[in-house]
């Protein structure tokens, strides 16, 4: 087995290789969402009713908590993770994610990946939880 070189500094390797693998899906996922809206708004891909649909799908509506009709059965429970990975558009997405590259490589680096992306999921649902 090689003897790992000491010698280079941590920050001299790439940018992508110093994010954590799960920072890099939970950001991965959030922009591949908007990306694929920002297409449809534009009209570029599918329909530009999409953005609506998903926020009316995936976005956490308070209402369905007080009797609201939800879109399908299990609305009032996906909605809870759901919104986490939606954004008002690619401003809100883009501070979102610079904050989760450098926050999440410090919880990765304190905790885990694994332990890392629970608190991602339990900070949403506790977010939603707390608005609901």
């Amino acid at each position: 087995m090689p003897i790992p070189d000491t010698t280079q500094s941590y920050s001299a390797r790439p940018a992508l290789h110093r994010v954590p693998i799960v920072v890099l899906w939970i950001c991965g996922t959030c922009i591949a969402i908007e990306v694929v809206l920002q297409l449809a708004d534009l009209g570029l891909m599918g329909s530009a009713l999409w953005r609506g649909l998903v926020y009316q799908n995936g976005a956490f509506w308070p209402g369905l908590l007080r009797g609201w009709q939800p879109n399908y059965a299990a609305q009032p429970v996906v909605m809870f993770l759901s919104y986490a990975f939606l954004h008002g558009g690619f401003w809100h997405l883009l501070g979102n994610v610079i904050a989760l590259l450098v926050l999440g490589r410090i919880a990765v680096e304190q905790v885990g990946g694994t332990l890392t992306a629970l608190i991602y999921a339990f900070s949403a649902f506790g977010g939603a939880l707390v608005y609901g």
